[in-house]
């Protein structure tokens, strides 16, 4: 029973957003939003692309129509290259 449902979760979506990739977006202005990333050690190199923190950001950056404004780094005390990740960001 447990795998029945775990199948369907996997195979259907909560919601479907098909529907945004046909409508034309180009007169609507979209509105603001704050992206919050809490992290604790989540960049254990060196070079900023290599850490999962700056994926998470650049991921952030790329999205289409998100209406993105900003995007707050709460480092919770990390000991690893955090600090440097998010000056290079």
């Amino acid at each position: 029973m447990e795998e029945a449902l775990t199948d369907f979760l996997i195979e259907k979506p909560f919601f479907d957003t098909s529907y945004l990739d046909q409508k034309d977006l180009s007169g609507i202005e979209p509105l603001p939003v704050s992206a919050l990333i809490v992290t604790y050690n989540r960049s254990p190199n060196r070079m900023a692309e290599l850490n999962p923190l700056y994926w998470a950001v650049d991921s952030l950056r790329r999205q289409k129509h998100s209406g993105l404004s900003e995007i707050v780094i709460i480092d919770d005390s990390s000991t690893d290259y955090t600090p440097e990740t998010v000056r290079q960001l």
